[in-house]
C-alpha cells in the first residue's frame, strides 16, 4: 500500500538503486504517471518528460485492443483483434483516431517546457500496469530509438502484464506485483487519477 503516488514514486526511485540503474530521462505517462515519475526524475537528476498513449478501442466494446502514442507508435494486441473480428479498414480508422487524440493531450501539456530527447537509460512511468495496453505502446515507441536501454515502472503491476512488458522493454521494475489485482485505486491510500503536470525547466 502507498500513501499516494509522490510516495510510490520515491520508493519505485530506490528501486532503480536496488537495480544499479540510472536513468537519463524520465517518461511520465499522463495523467497517472506525473506524480510518480517526478520523484524519480529528481533522485537522478534525470530530463523529465511526457509520452502521451491513447487507448484503441473496438466498437461498442470497453476492453482497449491497443493504444498509439503522441510519437505514432503502435501496439496492438493481435489475440484481440481475432477475438473481435475487427475489421482491418476500421482498425486502421482508430488507430488514426486515437493517434490524433494522443497528440492534442500531448499538445495540452506543452506548457509544462520540457520535451527531451531519448537517450541512454530511459525509464518510462506509470501509476500502475493493469492490462499494460498503455505501457506497452510507450515502450515500443522507445525500443523504436536507437541506443537506448528503456525500462518501463511502476508501484505496482499485475504479474501477467509485468511478464509481457519483458519482451518489449530492456527491463521492468515494479515495486509490487500482487497476484490479486482488482482496482488500481486498491494501492494507494490517496489515489487522484487526474494529476495534470505542472512542473517547469
Amino acid at each position: 500500500m502507498f500513501e499516494d503516488k509522490t510516495s510510490a514514486g520515491k520508493r519505485l526511485a530506490e528501486r532503480f538503486v536496488d537495480h544499479d540503474l540510472r536513468p537519463d530521462t524520465v517518461f511520465a505517462v499522463p495523467t497517472g504517471g506525473v506524480a510518480v515519475a517526478e520523484p524519480i526524475a529528481d533522485r537522478f537528476n534525470a530530463d523529465l518528460g511526457l509520452l502521451v498513449a491513447e487507448p484503441v478501442r473496438p466498437p461498442s466494446e470497453d476492453i482497449p485492443l491497443g493504444a498509439v502514442t503522441d510519437t505514432g507508435s503502435t501496439w496492438i494486441d493481435g489475440r484481440l483483434v481475432e477475438a473481435f473480428d475487427v475489421d482491418k479498414e476500421k482498425l486502421e480508422v482508430e488507430k488514426q483516431r486515437a493517434f490524433r487524440e494522443a497528440r492534442n493531450k500531448h499538445e495540452t501539456f506543452d506548457e509544462i517546457g520540457s520535451d527531451p530527447t531519448p537517450e541512454g537509460v530511459v525509464a518510462i512511468v506509470d501509476d500502475g500496469i493493469v492490462t499494460g495496453t498503455t505501457m506497452k505502446a510507450c515502450t515500443t515507441a522507445m525500443a523504436e530509438v536507437a541506443d537506448t536501454y528503456t525500462i518501463a515502472a511502476a508501484p505496482v503491476g499485475a504479474p501477467d502484464s509485468v511478464a509481457e512488458l519483458h519482451a518489449i522493454a530492456d527491463d521492468v521494475l515494479v515495486e509490487e506485483d500482487p497476484p490479486s489485482f482488482k482496482l488500481l485505486e486498491q494501492f494507494y491510500e490517496s489515489f487522484d487519477p487526474a494529476v495534470v503536470p505542472q512542473w517547469s525547466e
